[in-house]
């Protein structure tokens, strides 16, 4: 059996929608949220595997840090100075 890793997805919430409403703010968005979740991945000891459009995928050795990149994610989409807020969903899954 192989070892265990920890998966973090993250998706923005209604992108399509905002991409269509604002296509500048949502690059924008984008743009934010890439490089925020790009540092708390990088800061708690993962590995960006791809991006997914309005979303990225991770993965991590220890269970712990990958909660720690996801708990630092929300913390700091939550504070940015975005119109109406950036609504992302975090997703983390052992496998």
């Amino acid at each position: 059996m192989g070892s265990l890793v920890t998966l973090v997805m993250s998706d923005i919430v209604g992108s399509t929608r905002r991409w269509a409403a604002d296509e500048v703010a949502m690059a924008a968005d984008l743009e934010q949220h890439d490089r925020i979740l790009g540092d708390a991945v990088g800061e708690a000891g993962g590995t960006l595997v791809k991006h997914t459009g309005d979303g990225m995928l991770a993965v991590f050795d220890d269970p712990v840090s990958a909660a720690s990149a996801a708990v630092a994610r929300s913390f700091f989409m939550r504070i940015l100075p975005v119109a109406g807020a950036l609504p992302v969903s975090t997703f983390v899954s052992n496998r």
